[in-house]
């Protein structure tokens, strides 16, 4: 057997957004495919998919991100989408406020 090794897992950050559709009207039980990624060294990407969440009964949705420097999507309904990038840090509540479709297939904006 070889030797084990103790590895110190950080908190993850919770990030929480509200979306509503182009009236205001909030999407409810509406699901949001959550993706993180970042810059390669070749100057390309990629994204990591993290299991989907739902929005409850006011458009809130919360989900966990992993703690460090990254680029983040948020997708959802027909090609609505949110991206930013931000450096998460250990346990950090970030609230992204309340996000707006615009018209339908257009892109969001907070």
């Amino acid at each position: 057997m070889g030797e084990y090794q103790i590895v110190a897992l950080k908190p993850t950050a919770t990030v929480k957004v509200r979306l509503c559709d182009a009236s205001g009207k909030p999407l409810v039980r509406q699901a949001i495919q959550v993706m993180t990624g970042g810059k390669t060294e070749d100057g390309g990407g990629a994204w990591g998919y993290l299991p989907p969440t739902m929005t409850d009964g006011e458009g809130v949705a919360a989900f966990r991100l992993p703690p460090g420097k990254g680029d983040f999507r948020l997708a959802w309904g027909e090609g609505e989408e949110l991206i930013f990038s931000r450096t998460l840090q250990p346990g950090e509540a970030v609230d992204l406020g309340t996000v707006k479709s615009k018209e339908p297939g257009t892109k969001a904006k907070p």
